[in-house]
Order: C-alpha cells, then structure tokens, then sequence
C-alpha cells in the first residue's frame, strides 16, 4: 500500500531554544529572567496522496540572554482517503537546556527527547523511542562560533539509530549570517549517512529575519537537537529546501511562516506552517 511511505514522518520548521544566528550578546546585564512561548500549525501533502496535520507548543525560560531551558510538545497524525482518513499518529516531547560559562566563549547544551508512535493496521506495531545527547559551541569572537552535538535514539532498550552534527556560523554584514552545516546519522536499518546543508539569515527590518536553508546528501533517522524536531521516516532523504520568516508585528509578538520541501528515495514532501511566538 502507497501510505506506508509516509511512515512516522514528523516535521515542525521552527526553534524556540536555538535561534539560526544567537550570540553571546548582552552578557553584561544584570541577571532577568525572560521568556518566550510559541504555538505552531504544520500541513503537509506528499506526492503518495498522503497528508500530515501538525499542532505544537513551546516554552522556553531565559537567563539574561545566557543561558536557556525549553519544553515542547507535538502531536502528528497522518491520513489517507483510502485508509479510512486518520490511520497513523505519534506524540513527541522534546527537553534541551543551554548554559554560557564563564569566560562567554564557551556554551554547553543538553537535551531529550520521547517519541509514541502509534501503530498502522497490518503493517507496524506501536513504538516507543528515546532520544538523548548533548552539544557545544564555541565562539571566536561575537561574529564567528563552531558548533558540534550528538543524538542517539533508544528503543525496547537497545541502541537504535545516532545523528551527529558541526555547524561553522559567521557574521558577514549588516546582521547577515551564514551558517555550514554537516550532518551523519546512522541506524539499526540502514548505513552511515551524509548530506550538507547551506543556510542564510537576513534581516528584513524592524526586528523581522528572512532563514533560507537548502540540503543536500543523504539522511536517514535523524532528531535535529537546534530545532527540537525529530525526521523519524524510515526511508531516506536525498535533498531539503526550507524558506521561513520570522516578522515582528507588534513588540514581542512574532508570526513564522515557513514553507518546506524535502525530496526522499521513494517520495517527495511539502510542508507548510504558521506559527505564533510571544517574548516576554
């Protein structure tokens, strides 16, 4: 049956713990606590007539802009006309946190997260999957940082899949930043993969920033620590091509629509989502 590409497939475009070009800035401030709370809606249509729906919430505290703690929730479900319509669905809850030492060159980060997926009638059976690491960045001065982090998934207590990632990120002009990143992942059903992907972020003015990002290689099983969003397909991906906003309409309430394509062996997929954050 065609729907069963679309297997456990999850995709949220959005971060709230690790924007694209965060900096150790105002590190002089005196200690505040501030924080931000989003809401997301994702729609996604695949070239096997499947369709995803997506809902997602974040919340994330702030130290005076050093250091950092974020919950999230999302809840994917899957349908089909001629699988009854809804025939699939999972639940993700995602934990990371963030610390700027002393010094400010040096940050360290760790995260978690618990995946349910559901099962599909004749086809999978239900499954839980548990996925832990952590991460670094080091920054070179408040324009250039290197970044480097590691995910490994476990289920029915035995190692599953793993993802690691490095990310070069450099200021080039006028608040413009670049960002490099290189992505392995491995799992118990497939080989070590590599892909590439290429990332922009410009701003547009009064505090609004337009991300575009483009992907390349081949990825398998993957949780992506930065954004809090797991790509659990188990089929694999060939190439990426993201488009998002981030606009400032009022002070401290930012609408993030985004749009994205991905490319996979047996399929293609797009995504679209509009989501809503609030910063305190």
């Amino acid at each position: 049956m065609h729907f069963v590409a679309g297997l456990v497939t999850f995709f949220f475009m959005h971060a709230d713990s690790a924007e694209f070009n965060s900096s150790p800035a105002s590190v002089g401030m005196p200690s505040s606590l501030h924080i931000f709370a989003s809401a997301y809606g994702t729609m996604g249509g695949y070239s096997t007539q499947t369709n995803s729906r997506s809902i997602s919430g974040y919340f994330t505290a702030s130290n005076a802009w050093r250091d950092y703690y974020t919950v999230g929730y999302a809840n994917l479900w899957l349908e089909r006309d001629d699988a009854g319509g809804k025939y699939y669905s999972q639940i993700l809850v995602t934990a990371r946190g963030s610390w700027l030492l002393t010094g400010d060159r040096i940050s360290l980060a760790a995260h978690y997260a618990y995946l349910n997926e559901g099962a599909i009638q004749n086809f999978s059976t239900a499954q839980v999957l548990h996925w832990a690491g952590a991460g670094g960045t080091y920054w070179f001065s408040p324009f250039q940082n290197m970044s480097a982090s590691f995910s490994l998934s476990v289920a029915d207590g035995k190692l599953f899949a793993g993802a690691y990632r490095g990310i070069y990120s450099l200021h080039i002009v006028n608040g413009i930043w670049t960002s490099s990143t290189v992505i392995l992942t491995d799992a118990d059903f497939s080989p070590r993969f590599f892909s590439f992907r290429q990332s922009v972020s410009v701003p547009i003015g009064n505090g609004s920033v337009l991300i575009m990002s483009g992907e390349l290689g081949r990825r398998g099983f993957y949780f992506d620590d930065e954004a809090l969003v797991v790509y659990n397909q188990r089929s694999v991906q060939t190439g990426s091509f993201i488009l998002k906003g981030i606009v400032q309409t009022f002070d401290g309430l930012y609408l993030i629509p985004s749009f994205e394509y991905n490319v996979f062996d047996e399929y293609n997929v797009k995504y679209g989502s509009l989501g809503v954050r609030v910063v305190f």
